[in-house]
């Protein structure tokens, strides 16, 4: 869009930050150039602005591995999801939120919380909420997969729109790790970025176990670590560069130790990354002749069409153009 301050992370070194403002959109569109940069960049939302309110927003998003982190700048405003909306950038994830400066106030599942600078909280934001935000706002938005968020915590509806307070033990350690990140991690290689953004999100979650009393998602450390592998992969299918060192670093375990957890289940890491991305695109092509099989591949984590039309016919013993033209069956 014209006037947008918007780099665009697609190409960009790792570890710079791809900055989102309203400062040069005119102001009679700000609200629907917000609404659709948050459709994108986070969930489909209901935006409301105060009368009399002259609308600014500044996004700087850091990418970190499959989460990600913002520095978000706002004027009051409101954001609403209700229930039944399609539409997300990531259909499954959780935001922790630090507020550095103004009241937030959040609600979801039954709890309403209203938080001041230093606070900390969470949400899932495919479920309904909202956030109210009656001044101007400052906050870090560190954006997590759902399923690395749930291999860590055991129900995180327990834990949403709770108040976690920063100024001591695990809750301050991991507020002042999120306030070093946008900073310090300027110029981390991919691996690295996704390392620091799996120990970012070790201790968000140790701190929101403090608050809410929750236990860890299973009692043994090879199902946790297991279930971590897992859902790395889920969260990142699409990741071309996506590697064994890169799916253990960011479970927080050794290459080594992630294949011996797997052989248990008869198969390596690495054979599971490309099991899993064939059957996503398996799931893609069904009943669905007119998807472009470029599309598929890329989404899947192919660096080639060729290269997954081989992989493909390999593991279903047809095209993938033939699979599409499959009928889907019915439910």
């Amino acid at each position: 869009m014209p006037g947008t301050s918007h780099d665009n992370a697609a190409g960009q070194p790792p570890g710079r930050a791809t900055v989102l403002s309203t400062a040069h959109i005119r102001e009679r569109d700000r609200r629907a150039w917000l609404i659709e940069e948050i459709g994108r960049q986070y969930a489909k939302v209901e935006v409301e602005v105060p009368r009399a309110t002259a609308l600014f927003n500044e996004m700087r998003i850091l990418p970190l591995g499959g989460q990600a982190l913002s520095v978000v700048r706002s004027s009051a405003l409101r954001l609403s999801r209700r229930a039944g909306v399609d539409g997300f950038l990531e259909t499954d994830a959780v935001f922790f939120v630090l507020v550095l400066r103004g009241r937030y106030r959040l609600q979801q599942d039954g709890r309403s919380v209203e938080l001041g600078p230093g606070d900390l909280t969470l949400y899932d934001v495919t479920r309904p909420h909202v956030v109210d935000c009656s001044e101007r706002l400052a906050k870090i938005i560190f954006k997590a997969p759902g399923p690395l968020v749930r291999s860590r915590l055991a129900r995180v509806e327990r834990c949403t729109a709770l108040r976690i307070p920063t100024a001591r033990g695990s809750a301050a350690i991991a507020a002042n790790f999120l306030r070093a990140l946008p900073t310090d991690a300027a110029g981390l290689t991919s691996a690295d970025a996704g390392a620091v953004g799996a120990c970012a999100l070790d201790l968000l979650t140790l701190a929101v176990r403090g608050r809410a009393g929750d236990t860890p998602a299973s009692s043994g450390r090879r199902q946790v670590a297991l279930r971590r592998l897992k859902a790395v992969v889920e969260a990142r299918l699409g990741d071309a560069g996506l590697d064994a060192v890169r799916i253990a670093a960011q479970a927080g375990v050794s290459v080594r130790y992630a294949n011996v957890l797997l052989a248990e289940e008869g198969t390596s890491l690495m054979r599971y990354l490309w099991a899993r991305r064939l059957e996503h695109a398996a799931r893609a092509l069904s009943g669905s002749p007119q998807t472009r099989i470029a599309d598929v591949a890329a989404a899947a984590g192919f660096r080639s069409t060729a290269h997954f039309s081989r992989a493909f016919r390999a593991r279903f013993d047809c095209s993938p153009r033939a699979y599409a033209w499959r009928p889907r069956p019915r439910d």
